[in-house]
């Protein structure tokens, strides 16, 4: 039995095993711990060491039983303790591991990053504290055990007698234990309490070196938990700041060139007061004014705004100055000197594409052309109780005189020179689908969804001045439906183009589709309205109206700005008749 062996030679026996493994300790952690990631050797020291301990417990059951016939099963007691201690020892030299390589982080200025697949200290803490209980709980427990067992040995007169003895000395070996195992585990805290101490010290040096305008320093990252993360992070802060810093040195430097574009001082004419600033917003802007004096009696002011801010319009606002300056080399007037830097700005700036996509549409209603009370209306009454110029509101039915009046909404900034309400969120389209001999399939269809508005009438209600009541309540939408129920069969077109930022010529160039009104939905909750159309075959009776059959005919003409007629090639027979309008896809 183990018990039974000489505590000399047991303890010989442990001490040459722990003595084996500490020859081989230095290759080892040459071999696994040296080799890896700083951030990871001090967990590479705690599995190295914590498993040289246990090899040299089996080390001393496999001795024993080699040399005294031992079973292992009698020295499981023992190999508990080199469990127990192992790991205390193992977590110290991890600990004293993880501070030199802070130190040498530290030295080195070593600066990594910690992934977002780090180990967090919570979960070390409580991994710790587990073994720490159940190491704890497994000695105390074994050690009942050991004492009642020999008790269980002795007969009633002995029990009796050693009962008092025994139980000091189950206590006294508790204590003993508790006190041996609470030791270490001070020296654990007191280790890591080091750790902290050096890991917080070093991140408050660099905080403090960014608040004083110090960007030189980097914090170390020395460990794979919250703490590498927080280093990470205020790493990241670090050389942002420095970006920002050399963005806005050359930012500077580009305020101080762009300064100097401008002129330092006006001309001096006695008949005139002449003065200019620029202050931009930011470093750099898009303002550029200029004199020009091209004679004693004649003098030229130059004053423009690119569009934008920063960096982008005071690059414009340089090449358009260059163009100036070129262009009053050779001053023949300022149409000239203007036609002449136009061309060369657009030139420039045609590639960077400053164009915006326009929807356009058009909704005609009926409306009635008389005006209140004005023969042939025969209507009267009090001002503010007109009717609304439509047939759902008219008090003369009889001289209703129908006309037609064109609203007009568009998506974003109304193209210039175009009065139309800005409030169109969506255009879906969808074509038309036809099946040559047979009815049509699909046919075309738009919807448009609008974003209801509260209005005041102003431009909609010819009388608005005369009412009796607040006409800014309600909605321009919800007052078009009530006055304007009969919608359906109305005529809608959908124009569609691109419009440059000077430009209006570009609306003549809209792709424009007709359609006729067969839905108006509006939701008074959500502030939303929906407006369905299809195409004018809407109006056609769908049994009616086919399409024709394929033909081997073929069509020729020439396709051009100024073309009409398109005429058709012999042997087409007669499907067609000798005059009518040809369709080329949707248009």
């Amino acid at each position: 039995m183990l018990d039974e062996m000489p505590s000399g030679m047991l303890g010989a026996y442990t001490s040459l095993s722990l003595g084996v493994m500490f020859i081989a300790r230095p290759f080892m952690l040459k071999k696994f711990v040296n080799r890896s990631l700083l951030i990871d050797q001090a967990k590479q020291q705690f599995f190295i060491e914590y498993i040289m301990i246990l090899l040299a417990g089996c080390l001393v059951l496999l001795l024993n039983f080699l040399l005294f016939s031992v079973p292992f099963v009698n020295g499981v007691v023992f190999f508990i303790g080199f469990i127990s201690f192992g790991f205390f020892i193992a977590i110290d030299m991890s600990l004293e591991k993880e501070r030199r390589v802070i130190e040498k982080a530290m030295e080195d200025s070593n600066v990594v990053m910690v992934s977002k697949q780090f180990y967090p200290l919570t979960r070390k803490f409580f991994i710790v504290a587990l073994v720490t209980t159940l190491l704890v709980m497994t000695i105390i427990m074994l050690i009942i055990g050991r004492d009642m067992a020999w008790l269980a040995g002795m007969d009633p007169a002995q029990m009796n007698i050693m009962m008092g003895i025994t139980t000091k000395t189950i206590f006294k070996e508790i204590s003993f234990v508790i006190t041996i195992l609470l030791a270490l585990v001070i020296n654990i805290l007191y280790s890591y309490s080091k750790n902290l101490k050096l890991l917080f010290q070093t991140e408050t040096n660099v905080l403090e070196s960014v608040t004083n305008g110090d960007l030189s320093t980097l914090v170390p990252v020395a460990t794979n938990d919250e703490f590498g993360v927080i280093a990470t992070n205020t790493n990241k802060m670090i050389h942002g700041l420095r970006d920002r810093i050399r963005i806005l040195t050359r930012l500077n430097i580009a305020k101080e060139v762009q300064k100097n574009l401008l002129p330092n001082n006006a001309p001096n004419y006695p008949q005139m007061d002449i003065s200019g600033r620029s202050l931009y917003c930011e470093e750099v802007g898009g303002d550029y004014f200029d004199y020009f004096k091209f004679s004693e009696n004649k003098i030229g002011i130059a004053l423009t705004d690119s569009a934008g801010h920063g960096v982008g319009a005071g690059l414009h606002m340089t090449t358009i100055r260059a163009f100036f300056r070129y262009g009053v080399e050779d001053y023949k007037g300022p149409s000239s000197l203007i036609h002449s830097v136009n061309k060369q700005v657009t030139r420039d700036s045609y590639e960077s594409g400053r164009f915006t996509t326009v929807f356009f549409v058009e909704i005609d209603l009926d409306t009635c052309s008389l005006t209140y009370g004005v023969a042939p209306c025969t209507a009267s009454g009090a001002a503010g109780g007109e009717c609304y110029n439509t047939f759902k509101t008219t008090q003369d039915a009889a001289n209703y005189t129908q006309a037609t009046k064109t609203y007009r909404f568009c998506d974003g900034v109304p193209p210039v020179g175009i009065n139309a309400i800005p409030c169109v969120d969506k255009v879906t389209t969808a074509p038309t689908k036809i099946t040559p001999g047979k009815g049509l399939g699909h046919r075309a269809n738009v919807s448009i969804d609008f974003a209801d508005f509260p209005h005041d009438d102003r431009g909609i209600d010819p009388y608005v001045a005369t009412r009796n009541y607040d006409t800014a309540i309600g909605t321009f939408f919800g007052k078009l439906y009530a006055r304007n129920p009969y919608y359906q069969g109305r005529a809608l077109r959908v124009k569609s183009g691109y419009v440059s930022e000077s430009g209006f010529d570009e609306i003549n160039d809209f792709t424009t589709k007709h359609y006729v009104i067969e839905k108006f939905d509006r939701n008074s909750k959500t502030g939303k309205v929906r407006i369905v159309a299809k195409d004018p075959l809407k109006l056609a009776d769908d049994e009616r109206s086919q399409c024709p059959v394929a033909t081997s005919g073929a069509l020729s003409g020439a396709i051009s700005d100024s073309a009409t007629s398109l005429s058709l090639t012999a042997g087409t027979g007669s499907e067609y008749g000798a005059s009518g309008y040809v369709r080329i896809n949707d248009e």
